[in-house]
């Protein structure tokens, strides 16, 4: 397109054409980059230019560079004679479903709930059931598990939908999130679920549990949110 913008009778308004506008735009992106602003944990407002294209660059290492803390993949489920195990059914009461993905669901303080026995002695626990996965899933699942309160060490248990065991980590990965003005001190772990198989998991703790320690959970099921 290009060439003379017709006017209305009276408009003695300068209208570019397409291309003079595109060489304007070109030159007000040169002389007035875009910027964005941010809070930092202060709560100090700071802009920061941002520099064309910036987006797609820090999409694109994103996606190659986000990990997570556990995978749950059928190579290194445990072995036949601990899935066939009985250690979980009898928690079947206990679990609490999180069963609609892109949603959190939290969980209360642990020792409101049934504690998880071991032979070193009861340990305070959540019991989440997320359900297996769907048959429209891409099979990229995944489970953020945020812990608030006094930051603990847990061991995580994956089941199947009829409480067998699958998985098992004794050290659940917990990284460490200072409190900041928009948010309390946490910990988060975040599991990718390989496994179609895994519909619940049990978390328990090590250590001493206090009345504002609490559990929430996010999960997507390989759709997407709409």
């Amino acid at each position: 397109m290009g060439g003379d913008i017709p006017k209305l009778p009276g408009d003695d308004t300068q209208y570019l054409s397409e291309d003079e506008l595109k060489i304007q735009q070109k030159q007000d992106l040169e002389d007035k980059p875009p910027f964005y602003i941010w809070i930092d944990e202060a709560g100090i407002v700071l802009t920061e230019m941002h520099p064309e294209g910036l987006e797609d660059e820090e999409e694109a290492v994103q996606n190659f560079t986000e990990s997570h803390d556990h995978i749950f993949a059928p190579p290194f489920r445990l072995g036949e004679m601990v899935q066939d195990g009985a250690c979980c059914n009898m928690y079947e009461q206990a679990f609490i479903d999180a069963l609609t993905p892109f949603k959190s669901r939290m969980y209360p303080d642990p020792d409101l709930l049934m504690p998880f026995a071991l032979k070193q002695g009861d340990r305070p626990a959540w019991y989440v059931r997320i359900g297996k996965a769907g048959k429209k899933t891409s099979g990229q699942r995944f489970v953020v598990l945020r812990v608030r309160g006094e930051p603990v060490g847990a061991s995580i248990i994956a089941l199947n939908s009829d409480l067998k065991p699958l998985y098992f980590d004794n050290k659940l990965g917990l990284h460490e999130y200072p409190e900041n003005w928009h948010s309390v001190a946490y910990q988060e772990t975040r599991i990718l679920l390989e496994d179609a198989d895994v519909a619940a998991m049990i978390i328990y703790l090590e250590g001493a549990t206090t009345k504002t320690m609490s559990l929430e959970v996010k999960w997507a099921d390989g759709t997407s949110p709409d």
